[in-house]
């Protein structure tokens, strides 16, 4: 599955370790691996998040759940393309620039 979104960071992410951040989250959150691409252009994240269903519609969920809770990382979020199936993926681990 692979997923396009882009995402305003809230102000307290900006002022913290974005790339460490994401990285411990996806540990905690799935077993499984996800790769990808995170950009962080200004206060805009733009995400492409690659990995198996379930994984990726974990992460989807909780990021929907972390926005409504009381300290989220993401004000705003939108999703620009959603592919269930992927033949092959574009990265080979997850980066963030």
């Amino acid at each position: 599955m692979r997923v396009l979104y882009v995402a305003k960071l809230s102000e307290s992410e900006l002022k913290g370790d974005v790339e460490g951040n994401m990285n411990n989250y996806f540990k905690q959150l799935t077993e499984e691996p996800v790769t990808g691409l995170k950009v962080i252009i200004g206060s805009l994240s733009i995400h492409l998040i690659e990995g198996e269903q379930q994984a990726v519609r974990k992460l989807l969920r909780n990021i929907n759940q972390h926005m409504h809770g009381p300290t989220p990382f993401y004000n705003q979020c939108w999703v620009l393309h959603f592919v269930d199936e992927q033949p092959t993926k574009i990265f080979n681990q997850w980066f963030c620039k």
